[in-house]
């Protein structure tokens, strides 16, 4: 039993409509629009007359003749003016139509189909381009499509993030932002439009026009979050102050003009509960009055400045109180400067952070800070560790501390792997759902002789049997050299697993497949990722689609050696044929550049010769 791809709901099918309208209407305004203002070559001047008429009859038969001054004479309307008006009064038209069929519910999907429409076109227009390609028509063009953009313009849009738009639409939208008066969440992270990554972005844009986004944002008194990446400065974070009450997430990642000036008006954003403030210039000092200033803050992302924060904090309380400030963070990031921390830091983390939730922690070794040091987070539900050895370093006494509320165990380059460890992890991490392994060491069963084989193999099913099933499990994550044997035990233990992903270094064949699904058939096994693999062959693809009723995802089928073209696109159109959902291969989509379009024309124009090798 496969998965059959469901009748698509009535409200999908109108957004799909409307991006394709939006695809259609832009291309009819690219072509009207280059046809006001003719270039023509010099000559009579009755003739160059009578093409700027013809351009206004295009505008009023548009229905835009409204839009002229009565009080002037049409010949006095540059072809600029024309244009502009018309392409205004299109983008009016259609923004007004769309919007009047579209409830409050499906705000956020007009959007990204005004967009995803706008985008179509650009790039249909980019892969048009040819190095003979008349450049103020294109330009023309361009910018009459991207004009398109401000068709989502909507008083009550309670959601913006221009970070995920093409970059071509970005200034265009953020020139519009006091049209967005009822944002909750505005993201304008890696507008690098303004200028660069180091602050000069925003000398830039206080040139252009510095009230265009402060005056925007001031304008916006119900902001819940607000993100501006690399840009941020005191000004924004004035402009802020009329959302202080409302504001809970703010983002100010890499902003250098975020200083030690600016922590009084952070102190002002009372209920913030989730603060970015990593690679700005705020001192250790600030970060740490930051952090004590703000009760309701729990959420530092990539927060590697704690450590510095909460000795300084100790530091300023050891002669007043006995013990330290109790604090709600519940998430640590090992710093990106020195990477490992020592025990003396762990241990004052565990005492003002007692409700840390989620880690990442990077090892160097047991003198620097033993791994049982993560003993003390009795919280800790997600832990990603860079580093250590399971029998070296006594991971086990780290499980038996804090594995009963881990959901989430992410190793990395983490030796000593083998049955038994991973049986110590089924035993005390009975409520993980996501297992992961990258670059760790997994041990080979030691070469036995015939005198000991007997008793290996005895040793072997002891460890086996006494596995606990990984009843909570869904996602299991192998990019390590892992021996067959481990494997198989691993599969065949997680019973309820959804999603499994392996690396090219996997130990999978067929024939230890055959044996996963005679244990276990994976019946509620939804994605199987494996990237490349010169052992798994069709046999395996038709074995998982037999066993695994709820499979949606097999890939990337393209790279599987085994499997050849003719049999991948039979494959496919089996699937479409019958309606079934799967996806086997990855589908990237992304922007053209243009020093793609130019390269592509230039090799079209330009064969190579023969007696160069190059490309």
């Amino acid at each position: 039993m496969v998965v059959r791809k469901q009748v698509g709901k009535l409200e999908k099918l109108c957004i799909d409509a409307s991006v394709n309208l939006i695809y259609q209407r832009c291309k009819y305004l690219a072509d009207e629009v280059i046809k006001i203002g003719l270039e023509i070559p010099r000559g009579d001047e009755s003739d160059r007359l009578s093409i700027r008429n013809a351009g206004i009859e295009v505008f009023t038969d548009l229905g835009n003749g409204h839009m002229l001054d009565k009080d002037r004479e049409i010949s006095s309307y540059s072809s600029e003016e024309i244009r502009q008006l018309m392409v205004n009064k299109f983008v009016e038209d259609i923004r007004i139509y769309l919007w009047s069929y579209i409830p409050f519910y499906l705000y956020d999907e007009m959007v990204s189909a005004i967009l995803n429409g706008v985008n179509q076109t650009v790039e249909e227009m980019k892969k048009n381009w040819k190095l003979g390609t008349n450049m103020p028509i294109f330009t023309q063009k361009v910018y009459a499509i991207v004009k398109v953009t401000e068709a989502i313009q909507h008083k009550r849009l309670q959601k913006l993030k221009v970070d995920t738009m093409p970059k071509m639409i970005r200034t265009n939208v953020i020139r519009n932002l006091n049209k967005f008066p009822k944002l909750r969440v505005l993201e304008l992270e890696n507008i690098l439009d303004f200028g660069s990554v180091t602050g000069d972005a925003t000398v830039r844009m206080q040139r252009q026009g510095e009230f265009i986004m402060y005056s925007a944002i001031r304008k916006m008194p119900n902001l819940v979050v607000f993100s501006l990446k690399y840009n941020c400065n005191e000004d924004i974070l004035n402009a802020l102050m009329t959302s202080k009450n409302t504001l809970k997430v703010l983002d100010v990642e890499y902003s250098r003009l975020i200083t030690d000036d600016c922590v009084p008006k952070i102190l002002e954003f009372t209920n913030i509960e989730e603060l970015s403030m990593s690679k700005t210039k705020l001192s250790a000092e600030a970060q740490a009055n930051v952090i004590l200033g703000l009760p309701n803050l729990k959420v530092l992302p990539r927060g590697d400045f704690l450590c510095e924060a909460l000795e300084w904090i100790a530091w300023e309380q050891m002669n007043e109180v006995k013990t330290y400030h109790r604090l709600n963070i519940k998430n640590f990031w090992s710093s990106e400067v020195y990477y490992f921390h020592t025990l003396d830091q762990m241990t004052l983390v565990s005492e003002m952070c007692p409700h840390i939730s989620h880690m990442l922690f990077m090892f160097q070794d047991r003198f620097t800070c033993p791994l049982d040091v993560l003993s003390k987070f009795n919280y800790l539900q997600d832990l990603e560790l860079w580093g250590g050895d399971f029998y070296l370093d006594e991971f086990e006494i780290v499980l038996q501390a804090v594995g009963k509320t881990l959901k989430r165990l992410d190793l990395h380059h983490f030796d000593g792997m083998d049955l038994k460890s991973l049986s110590l992890i089924s035993l005390y991490c009975a409520n993980l759902q996501y297992l992961g392994f990258s670059g760790c060491g997994f041990k080979e069963s030691p070469t036995s002789t015939d005198e000991f084989e007997a008793f290996d193999r005895r040793t072997e099913k002891d460890i086996i049997n006494s596995m606990e099933l990984f009843l909570e499990l869904k996602t299991i994550s192998m990019r390590s050299p892992c021996p067959a044997n481990i494997l198989l035990v691993l599969l065949q233990k997680a019973i309820n697993i959804r999603k499994v992903s392996f690396g090219f270094d996997c130990a999978l064949t067929d024939e230890l497949m055959d044996k996963v699904l005679i244990e276990n058939r994976f019946q509620y096994l939804e994605e199987f990722e494996v990237n490349k693999t010169n052992e798994l062959s069709m046999k395996t693809v038709s074995s998982l689609l037999v066993n695994c009723d709820n499979l949606r995802c097999l890939m990337d089928l393209s790279c599987w050696t085994r499997i050849t073209e003719e049999d991948f696109e039979e494959l496919k159109l089996h699937m479409k044929v019958n309606n079934i959902e799967m996806k086997l291969e990855e589908e990237l989509e992304r922007e053209i550049s243009l020093y793609e379009i130019c390269q592509s024309q230039l090799k079209e124009r330009y064969q190579p010769v023969a007696w160069f090798d190059g490309d």
